[in-house]
């Protein structure tokens, strides 16, 4: 499959883009898992909680310019909103089906988790992590693989940015699970679609049920990082 969206990205070093997924991820990853409770050091929490992501995003923003991102390869064309909508619309209830089966087999279904409260704390990560998953994560692995051909490019792709994906979720074994599928099929719809909001709406359905059907127990919930331990703790599992 060629993607006529990325054609400037065979022009770009693959190791520049390794470099800044490793840096980003690696910045990421500390966060979750809030290092700064092993670093004696007064004011350590307050300044990494703004300094990582802060320079995670910042390494985000410079590689969009060093790239000269567009609307076109970052999935925001107006002409492409309307694409992939079809088989977005199939996989989502497939998954809803899924996760209430699941949920209810389970025994985790929690209504009161369908708050305003979760709207507020959730939304604007969810949305994040599509703009970091696809603008970011896809297409720069994508650049890192420029001298292969296009179809084990885009599968290699895929598994990769999938893997890094779904390891941000540890140690919360069922979320990074349930991920997996998921960041298969969204990845493999913004390298044929690049239809970025879609792919937003997509997350923002199965997060929330994902976390009214299995939050409460099994997907600890949706916490990742140290926080996921914590539960874990609660819960009595460790």
């Amino acid at each position: 499959m060629t993607d006529s969206r990325n054609s400037i990205y065979r022009e770009s070093p693959g190791w520049i883009a390794g470099l800044e997924i490793c840096s980003v991820v690696f910045l990421i990853t500390a966060f979750l898992w809030q290092i700064w409770r092993w670093i004696p050091v007064p004011y350590s929490k307050e300044v990494l909680q703004v300094l990582l992501p802060g320079l995670a995003g910042t390494i985000v923003v410079i590689s969009f310019i060093r790239m000269r991102d567009n609307v076109r390869t970052l999935g925001l064309e107006k002409s492409r909103l309307g694409k992939g909508w079809g088989s977005l619309t199939v996989f989502s209830l497939v998954s809803l089906a899924a996760l209430f089966i699941g949920g209810f087999a389970l025994g985790d279904p929690s209504i009161e988790l369908a708050t305003l409260g979760w709207a507020s704390k959730y939304i604007l990560g969810l949305l994040a992590q599509q703009v970091a998953l696809q603008a970011f994560l896809n297409n720069r692995v994508y650049v890192m693989f420029g001298a292969m051909k296009d179809g084990p490019r885009l599968w290699l792709t895929i598994i990769v940015g999938t893997v890094l994906f779904a390891l941000l979720h540890m140690p919360n074994l069922w979320l990074t699970i349930t991920v997996l599928p998921a960041c298969v099929f969204w990845m493999y719809h913004f390298r044929k679609f690049g239809n970025l909001p879609a792919l937003m709406a997509s997350h923002l359905v199965l997060g929330f049920a994902a976390m009214i059907l299995l939050g409460k127990g099994h997907l600890l919930n949706l916490r990742v990082g140290w926080p996921a331990i914590r539960k874990m703790i609660q819960y009595g599992w460790i």
